[in-house]
């Protein structure tokens, strides 16, 4: 008798573990698809995930903001002296890059469901940028606070510079709540050109009432 078919290949389920963790089940089903090409079902993920006790609270990791236990302290305080010899010759030395390290240029899905560069060798957290947003920033420079890149096709892995529009979050907020953005993306384009439109003329109100305000006060002195 044939064993039970596994659902994913190791490399698969390698990316999967280091992805899919806190993601819904259908961003799991559309990362997977995107990445791999494979069609699975939620009742996959939900049955892998159970026989394999695979839960979204159980991270395996330090989490962002939480201390490491070794912070502070010495080699010394934690290890012995046959430990720390053996641990100085697994060492990267100054220079050496590591077998796995990834080159400048490097394009990767990550589990927030954007495609990341590689735009350096330095520090880990500085090496890589969303491509979306380091595209339209050669082109047009840094993106203000409080604007957002909207893709105006709707798929978030076409990163051309004509499918990217800067938007503010309020009105990107508007535009998805009021109206509803779809895929096509010339009406997506006039779906956020409206609320930029609704937005703009919403403030001139409130400038227009003050000014009112502010007159009837000033003949009531």
């Amino acid at each position: 008798m044939g064993g039970t078919r596994r659902l994913f290949t190791e490399e698969q389920e390698s990316f999967y573990r280091e992805h899919c963790r806190h993601l819904t089940y259908q961003q799991q089903i559309d990362l997977m698809y995107q990445t791999f090409g494979i069609s699975i079902t939620k009742a996959q993920c939900k049955a892998w995930r159970t026989n394999h006790k695979f839960f979204g609270s159980l991270t395996g990791r330090w989490e962002k903001g939480e201390p490491a236990w070794n912070k502070g302290k010495h080699w010394d305080d934690f290890m012995s002296p046959e430990a720390q010899r053996g641990s100085r010759k697994t060492c990267f030395k100054k220079g050496i890059v590591p077998k796995n390290s990834k080159p400048v240029g490097c394009i990767k899905m990550r589990g927030d469901g954007y495609l990341w560069i590689k735009i350096r060798n330095g520090q880990a957290r500085e090496n890589w940028a969303q491509l979306h947003r380091y595209i339209w920033e050669q082109s047009n420079g840094p993106i203000p606070k409080g604007k957002k890149l909207a893709f105006l096709d709707g798929n978030a892995t076409n990163c051309s510079l004509d499918n990217l529009m800067l938007i503010s979050e309020g009105d990107l907020l508007i535009a998805n709540t009021k109206y509803g953005l779809i895929d096509d993306p010339d009406i997506n384009r006039a779906i956020l050109e409206t609320a930029k439109l609704n937005s703009a003329l919403g403030a001139a109100k409130k400038r227009k009432e003050k000014g009112w305000k502010a007159e009837l006060t000033k003949s009531s002195e």
